[in-house]
């Protein structure tokens, strides 16, 4: 659809990249990973359209997909899920095509195992069944009414989940006079981009398919908010259409140059007209420096302003989201109330967080030494005594005690718990990664440089 418009495309370039939910998650959030993973969807839908359409380029997919699993592993299954069923809908309506197309998704499905197997075998071998409580996906969570998203992204905002900007509302508002007349691919496009927007509010009905099969599929993504990634790719598809039409429509070149580059400028005004609420609150907390925390276990504030003399404080404190993911579900004393770390709902959270150190049930207070994949305690003991140590016991979780390896056992808040000596002891703990993972990387390296011969060989042959 726009690799024959270099002016569409270059249009959407901007549009997709200063689409308000990618803001929102890279500036005013600092969600890194789907941050990064917004990055690789386009590639990814490219190579979906290839494989659907033809056996060219079929590899886009794969290499799409694989680039956004290193990004956001709940990314790359939302994309995933998008993959399938839009595969199969093609398949219903084009009979024809199924050969082809399982043959180019079979082709893609051995690419992205080799490309990501250093991603794939860990996950396989330390996380499935190991009895680790992922976030809660059981209840769809920041659900808004329609109403919400069309106010907040009229006003443009990128400081909230809800906004998919006023260019989304516009072009779902106007989009379909515009692709009434073009290919079906465009129609196609707008549909999608229309119905995955109003699938991230109330209008589709996500707490209906809780405690059901449908409901643990769809449960990963966790949030429905996390659908605007595709809302925008697809919308900004049609925009971007919208406004190549306005200026391909005039003939006098330098009014063309002239209408591109106020575009250009509007764009751009635009931006920047997203951020002002953000840099208002920024500069009207400045007097609201993060301080040094003395309170264990407390949650990070979330209006304090962090700069480079007070960076170090951020980590005295617990951080706003996400500090528990992951916990082994025997960490939890309420796993439904999973989110709160106070002593009086998860006391075994709130001493793991707060580095309590329980000697014959008697808990003391020890900072540990920290370095890349390793953690130190000093313990003193009168007596051979059963240590634990806030440090959690996964999979391949490796202890050394005075310099020598040990078995250990896992305490009942999922801990690491091992017998102490008397007098001293340095406990240390690290993990030690499966020889398959180095496999794995190796074959990823392989597979890499593989498929860029393989590329530069192809070009040199056309």
């Amino acid at each position: 659809m726009l690799e024959k418009d270099r002016v569409r495309a270059i249009i959407f370039g901007i549009l997709y990249t200063i689409f308000s939910y990618h803001i929102h998650l890279g500036i005013a959030h600092l969600v890194v990973g789907e941050f990064l993973a917004y990055t690789f969807i386009p590639l990814f839908f490219i190579g979906l359209y290839y494989c659907l359409v033809d056996r060219k380029k079929w590899y886009l997919l794969g290499i799409g997909w694989t680039l956004i699993l290193y990004s956001h592993i709940v990314s790359a299954y939302i994309t995933l899920l998008g993959a399938i069923a839009i595969s199969i809908i093609y398949m219903i309506i084009d009979a024809k095509s199924i050969k082809r197309v399982i043959i180019n998704l079979s082709k893609n499905i051995i690419l992205i195992i080799l490309l990501s197997s250093f991603v794939l075998i860990p996950f396989v071998t330390d996380f499935i069944g190991a009895g680790i409580k992922a976030p809660n996906g059981t209840i769809f969570g920041y659900l808004g009414s329609f109403q919400e998203i069309f106010l907040e992204s009229v006003k443009n905002a990128t400081d909230t989940n809800r906004s998919v900007g006023v260019f989304a509302i516009f072009t779902t508002i106007v989009g379909c006079y515009f692709v009434r007349k073009s290919r079906v691919e465009e129609k196609i496009a707008y549909g999608l981009g229309v119905f995955i927007l109003l699938c991230t509010s109330t209008i589709f009905p996500w707490r209906l398919f809780n405690n059901t099969i449908i409901g643990r599929v769809l449960g990963a993504i966790q949030f429905p908010y996390r659908l605007n990634t595709y809302a925008g790719f697809f919308l900004m598809v049609t925009f971007s259409l919208i406004l190549s039409k306005f200026i391909h429509s005039i003939s006098n070149r330098n009014a063309k140059v002239l209408l591109i580059s106020g575009i250009m400028i509007f764009l751009m005004a635009s931006y920047y007209g997203s951020l002002t609420d953000l840099f208002v609150k920024i500069h009207e907390s400045q007097g609201n420096l993060l301080g040094k925390n003395t309170k264990l276990a407390k949650t990070i504030p979330n209006e304090a302003i962090i700069k480079n003399s007070n960076y170090h404080n951020i980590f005295d404190y617990s951080i706003l989201y996400g500090e528990i993911d992951y916990y082994p579900s025997v960490s939890f004393n309420n796993l439904q109330e999973g989110n709160d770390i106070t002593a009086e709902v998860n006391p075994k959270i709130n001493s793991i967080l707060s580095h309590k150190v329980i000697i014959n049930s008697k808990e003391k207070v020890t900072t540990p030494e920290i370095a890349s994949n390793y953690i130190k305690y000093n313990v003193k003991t009168n007596k051979k005594e059963k240590i634990d140590i806030p440090v959690l016991a996964y999979k391949r979780t490796k202890v050394i005690l005075n310099g020598k390896d040990i078995d250990y056992t896992i305490s009942s808040r999922g801990t690491v718990m091992v017998d102490g000596n008397k007098g001293n002891n340095r406990i240390s703990v690290t993990y030690q990664p499966s020889k398959l993972l180095y496999v794995g990387i190796i074959v990823s390296f392989i597979t890499w440089i593989g498929l860029l011969i393989g590329l530069i060989f192809s070009k040199r042959m056309c």
